[in-house]
């Protein structure tokens, strides 16, 4: 299942495939990213399966690892993947992804009662806060 990626000046050795799909979450990232942090955080408080990849920035490794530059280009971490989908963005992005995508999360972390409080809160930290 994976597609192939070419360069557009060279179609015959630089050939980059991508990963095959996993079934299960995985985070690339770095544990001094606080991104990262979180992600890992809401997972494990909410008991989901995750794999958790490990990124050394600081020493520029994960600019050398071909599965995550095939996976992101930019190489901005965290990045979340599942099946073939990529999230690489803020951790606003990564929240609502886990929250419309988990039910476990969506339940312990934004239960229907609390939605307007918690909306609330996320709207003040985002435009005050960072």
């Amino acid at each position: 299942m994976g597609a192939s990626l070419t360069s557009c000046c060279d179609n015959s050795s630089n050939v980059a495939t991508r990963p095959a799909a996993s079934k299960e979450l995985v985070v690339w990232g770095d544990y001094i990213n606080s991104d990262t942090r979180t992600i890992l955080a809401i997972l494990e408080i909410c008991n989901e399966k995750h794999t958790f990849k490990s990124l050394d920035t600081l020493r520029n490794k994960h600019l050398q690892d071909k599965e995550f530059a095939t996976l992101n280009p930019t190489f901005d971490i965290p990045l979340m993947n599942e099946l073939n989908f990529s999230v690489i963005s803020g951790p606003m992005q990564f929240v609502n992804y886990l929250i419309q995508t988990r039910k476990k999360v969506r339940e312990t972390l934004y239960p229907s009662e609390s939605k307007a409080e918690i909306d609330r809160n996320i709207q003040h930290f985002a435009g005050k806060v960072r």
